[in-house]
């Protein structure tokens, strides 16, 4: 069975990018918004690793989480997850940030 590329599914390679990012993020505030002023100090203190435990690799979805923590010690997931067409609404789900 060919798995073309429209059929794959790539969270694994978007939560390893996230996570890596985040990980700058523990150096140095890495927020450019028009609204939201970039912190002096870092907020985000650990980034923990790509937990797939939670993916079915035979029907999907597939479901990445990455852990984390602020400098505070408050615990975070950032969940990562792919969709499938029928469960999307319309292309709105790709704007702009207002």
């Amino acid at each position: 069975m060919t798995l073309f590329a429209n059929q794959a599914s790539y969270s694994q390679y978007i939560a390893y990018e996230i996570q890596g990012l985040l990980r700058r993020c523990i150096e140095e505030p890495q927020l450019k918004h028009r609204f939201w002023e970039t912190p002096i100090n870092p907020l985000i203190g650990k980034v923990g690793g790509v937990d797939a435990s939670k993916s079915n690799p035979v029907s999907g979805p597939f479901t990445k989480e990455i852990y984390l923590r602020d400098v505070y010690g408050k615990p975070y997931k950032i969940t990562v997850e792919d969709l499938k067409e029928e469960d999307v609404e319309d292309v709105e789900d790709l704007k702009e940030e207002k």
